[in-house]
């Protein structure tokens, strides 16, 4: 059996020539998220930023090691010069070679927020309160349409395509003019903003989990 989360995974087994028991529900990362969105708390460092603009960023993978890190921390450091309104939220990685740099850049920096990694409600809480995210995880991608939060992938190319083929998503790459322009757009220009963040979720709508249980249910009571 093949449950599939999107129309393209869909037409991936199909091309295998996988057809027969392949329900196409959406991903349970999404019902995940729809169960714990009521239990968002406020997190403590957030509190009195009603009037600034906030972004959440968040950096990994190997291939941004080293001099694209540099080019991520050179673009934020662009970002906020120009907009004093802004306020980075940055969950630093345990990993020394992502880490140290964000220290050395932004410890003392009023308008970025150096956190130590999030439990998962905390970080939905954050994601939540964003008005964007940069971010290079695959999960982020999946979660944030849920939010409406617009996502810039810093990676030069994505798994998730169908964040991109909806226009919820834009791959920026570690590209410092690029981050700096797609930024200021979804920070200054409402029409832009407004057409990456009304679009419903390409993962799911958080009825996928009900699903399975049903066509499994149904399986078995037509082989009892």
């Amino acid at each position: 059996w093949q449950f599939t989360p999107t129309q393209k995974a869909t037409y991936a087994l199909k091309q295998e020539g996988i057809t027969e028991h392949v329900y196409e529900v959406g991903n349970t990362v999404v019902d995940a998220l729809c169960q714990i969105s009521g239990k968002l708390r406020r997190i403590i460092k957030l509190k009195n930023l009603d009037d600034k603009k906030l972004i959440l960023l968040t950096v990994h993978r190997r291939e941004n090691w080293g001099e694209n890190l540099q080019k991520v921390i050179l673009a934020i450091k662009e970002i906020i010069s120009i907009n004093q309104d802004v306020i980075f939220f940055i969950p630093l990685h345990p990993n020394k070679i992502v880490r140290e740099p964000f220290l050395k850049e932004f410890l003392n920096n009023s308008q970025v927020i150096l956190s130590e990694p999030l439990d998962y409600i905390s970080l939905l809480s954050v994601m939540k309160k964003s008005r964007l995210i940069l971010t290079d995880s695959g999960g982020i991608q999946e979660e944030a349409p849920s939010f409406n939060k617009p996502v810039l992938i810093l990676r030069n190319k994505t798994e998730r395509i169908e964040s991109i083929e909806s226009n919820c998503a834009k791959l920026v790459g570690c590209d410092i003019s690029k981050i700096v322009n797609s930024v200021n757009q979804l920070i200054n220009n409402d029409n832009i903003y407004n057409e990456m963040s009304c679009i419903p979720n390409p993962y799911g709508d958080g009825n996928a989990s009900k699903i399975i249980l049903e066509k499994s249910i149904e399986f078995l009571k037509k082989n009892k």
